[in-house]
């Protein structure tokens, strides 16, 4: 009875779990871009320039651009952007162009910008796609219970009879599980390696954080290799705008070619927070992670392979 137990509520828990992703993709999404198509025009405006543009082709003219500007303390950065031009005829955002920037400090997760003028639209292929997706998680969740109380005609107490024949699903489950949790943490602690954990946030240190040349006093191997790139630790000391020397730490992935530079290295880029510059770190440093994408991509990918053997041999066996 008690595995029994144990094999219902991971497929109950898998169920919600597809249910909470597909709702969040769909229905919070839908009210995230309306949210931010009534914010538009918030935030500090700052002149920019386009420091690289790429066109695509076809129907929609994708633009993706480079801009560089100053952030909250008045120091160069770059970000990126990515959107469809409404008027390409225009020619709007030729390389060199000066643009309006809006900074937003209000935001959840540290500043954002945004390009002024811009027009946030839902269009119908997100809202299609949003239906369909909702709709069939729903049905199928809706269809996987209707096959459940069929079999044992209402009954809670005859929840044995639905792993009669696939005795092993408890530890399959388990297992399953307890995999992809210890990849979830594996991933993230790759990601941190090397690095000290800091007081602000990524997108604070970008925007209100000044920049300066580093000199490396040493590096160390982490033992982390990424695409068998080693990840490698740098340490560093700096001259506040003060005129105060500080120490710091970052990490960063080195291609096979540049492990016998690294002798040569003796300066870096970093950015610093001018009230405390004890949080620092490498400007290459401060985008979003390159591999959180991609580990999370993979582990979707895992679980949902892993929901459909289980579920498929669920079904099977009713």
């Amino acid at each position: 009875m008690i595995s029994s137990y144990i094999s219902l509520i991971i497929l109950a828990a898998m169920v919600l779990f597809w249910l909470g992703l597909v709702f969040k993709i769909t229905v919070v999404r839908y009210f995230k871009i309306r949210k931010q198509a009534d914010d538009a025009e918030s935030g500090r405006p700052v002149q920019g320039t386009i420091v690289s543009a790429q066109k695509s082709g076809g129907r929609f003219k994708m633009m993706r651009l480079k801009i560089e500007f100053p952030n909250l303390a008045q120091t160069p950065i770059q970000e990126e952007f990515r959107f469809v031009d409404s008027k390409p005829e225009e020619n709007r955002y030729d390389e060199g162009r000066r643009v309006t920037i809006l900074i937003d400090e209000n935001a959840k997760n540290g500043p954002v910008v945004k390009l002024a003028g811009g027009k946030t639209v839902i269009g119908k292929g997100f809202i299609l796609l949003s239906a369909i997706l909702l709709s069939t998680a729903l049905y199928g969740s809706w269809f996987l219970y209707k096959l459940t109380i069929a079999r044992i005609q209402g009954d809670w107490s005859r929840i044995d009879e639905l792993f009669a024949t696939n005795e092993a699903m408890p530890a399959i489950g388990i297992a399953f599980t307890a995999a992809l949790i210890f990849q979830w943490f594996l991933f993230r602690f790759i990601q941190t390696i090397g690095s000290t954990k800091k007081k602000v946030s990524d997108r604070e240190l970008k925007f209100y954080g000044e920049k300066t040349m580093a000199t490396v006093t040493r590096y160390e191997d982490t033992n982390v290799t990424i695409n068998d790139n080693p990840k490698v630790k740098f340490y560093y000391t700096f001259t506040d705008k003060n005129g105060n020397n500080h120490q710091g730490e970052d990490a960063i992935v080195i291609g096979k070619l540049e492990i016998g530079l690294l002798p040569t290295l003796k300066a870096r880029e970093i950015f610093y927070m001018p009230q405390s510059p004890e949080n620092s770190k490498f400007t290459e440093n401060l985008g979003t992670p390159p591999l959180k994408g991609c580990l999370n991509g993979v582990l979707i990918l895992e679980a949902l392979i892993f929901t459909g053997i289980l579920i498929g041999s669920y079904v099977a066996a009713l």
